[in-house]
């Protein structure tokens, strides 16, 4: 039995946080000689992968909105023998109107790929396209009664999918006490799955 372990990883980024305009990038690895559990199947080796985000932010106020931002990102992961485990992209929106109430969404996209870690070590699954979205409303957190809404929905080929929504009433007694209650509703589809 092997008593080391000889494997290496790293990553590079190149980030810019200041002004509207900010970018996130990275490079990482992890080659496959490196193991970094200590029994059983692991998810941290034999992988490699870049993404790229850029994020614009409203620094002033407008006639409509105290602050808004959207965020989109595009990444990638691949194994050691340039399998692609992984290919999406993603978008993000805020904003926060004069009267404080919040708005926002986000929605994602992912190609075909093949999937090496759904069986635990057996043979890579196919994994299919999918994407989600979801939005939330949101009124003035500064109030003692505070209302949320939420609802997504998510979707993959060839006929699954998932749904949720829910409202809550969040009441602040108190500083040191916050109460919320409300219904919510949730529906899954799964075509398949490995048992």
């Amino acid at each position: 039995s092997r008593t080391s372990l000889r494997g290496w990883n790293g990553d590079i980024n190149l980030n810019r946080n200041q002004g509207a305009w900010n970018l996130n990038t990275a490079v990482w690895a992890t080659s496959p000689g490196f193991e970094s559990g200590d029994l059983g199947f692991h998810f941290n080796g034999d992988v490699w992968g870049n993404h790229v985000a850029f994020t614009w932010k409203q620094i002033t106020p407008d006639k409509f909105t105290r602050y808004r931002d959207v965020l989109f990102a595009k990444f990638y992961v691949w194994d050691f023998e340039n399998t692609r485990l992984s290919d999406g992209a993603m978008i993000f929106g805020n904003m926060t109107f004069l009267n404080y109430w919040q708005l926002g969404g986000n929605t994602g996209f992912f190609r075909k790929i093949q999937d090496d870690r759904l069986t635990r070590g057996g043979p890579p699954a196919l994994g299919l396209p999918s994407g989600f979205m979801n939005m939330y409303l949101n009124s003035d957190s500064r109030k003692n009664v505070v209302l949320h809404f939420n609802g997504g929905r998510g979707w993959n080929e060839p006929d699954g999918g998932s749904g949720d929504g829910s409202f809550s009433v969040e009441w602040k007694p108190s500083p040191e006490l916050k109460l919320s209650t409300g219904p919510s509703y949730s529906h899954n589809i799964n075509v398949a799955q490995y048992v």
